[in-house]
């Protein structure tokens, strides 16, 4: 099933707003956006080691990245200016090495923290701008300018797809050993929030959140 298919199937059900639920959104140069009592990255991560300074490979090749089991990175497209925008695109892998992806102080979230933010965001077309679009602070102090982060995925097949129409937010929660939940965003022609499961061999972006004092 493509992922128009899906979206246009009214039998795929994702977590429903709660109306007493308020949200704040707090943006500021710290690269942080507060939604709700959770912190998050304002930008798609774009690293290339872990922490340990141990590289993570980067993988252009569509048939060596099909047949991966262990950690990878791409840009969309293989294209720098890509990765620039939005980030670079990981296999499921890669976000669950022992040797941590994350920065210090951060960590990528699990389902169950997305279906947190879902409460907040789903069915609400502003809070879901909000999440989207990183903000860029200028000199002056309406000096603001805001730049989407669709950043498309590359299937398991390790072919490219959905430039600028979808996100996709790996989760480190698995369901068997080769598939796991990410989270799909669209704010397109279809208004879409929900976690869907996916190959693991799959690359899409990864959001980070903030440890919790």
């Amino acid at each position: 099933m493509s992922l128009l298919d899906f979206l246009r199937n009214k039998n795929n059900k994702s977590v429903e707003m709660e109306s007493n639920i308020n949200y704040d959104e707090v943006l500021d140069k710290k690269h942080e956006l507060r939604m709700g009592n959770q912190i998050w990255m304002i930008d798609n991560l774009n690293v290339e080691c872990y922490l340990n300074g141990d590289s993570v490979p980067e993988v252009k090749d569509k048939y060596e990245w099909e047949n991966l089991n262990t950690g990878a990175w791409c840009y969309y497209d293989n294209d720098k200016g890509n990765g620039d925008k939005t980030g670079k695109l990981y296999n499921w892998y890669a976000l669950n090495d022992s040797r941590g992806l994350a920065p210090l102080g951060w960590h990528i979230p699990n389902g169950g923290e997305f279906q947190t933010l879902l409460k907040i965001i789903n069915g609400n077309e502003k809070a879901l701008k909000i999440f989207l679009q990183r903000t860029e602070f200028g000199s002056g102090s309406n000096d603001i300018g805001h730049t989407n982060l669709f950043s498309g995925t590359r299937n398991y097949d390790g072919k490219f797809a959905n430039p600028r129409f979808f996100i996709q937010y790996w989760t480190t929660s698995e369901i068997s050993q080769s598939v796991a939940y990410s989270l799909l965003m669209s704010l397109n022609d279809y208004f879409f929030c929900g976690l869907v499961t996916n190959k693991k061999t799959f690359g899409f972006s990864v959001r980070c959140i903030k440890n919790k004092q």
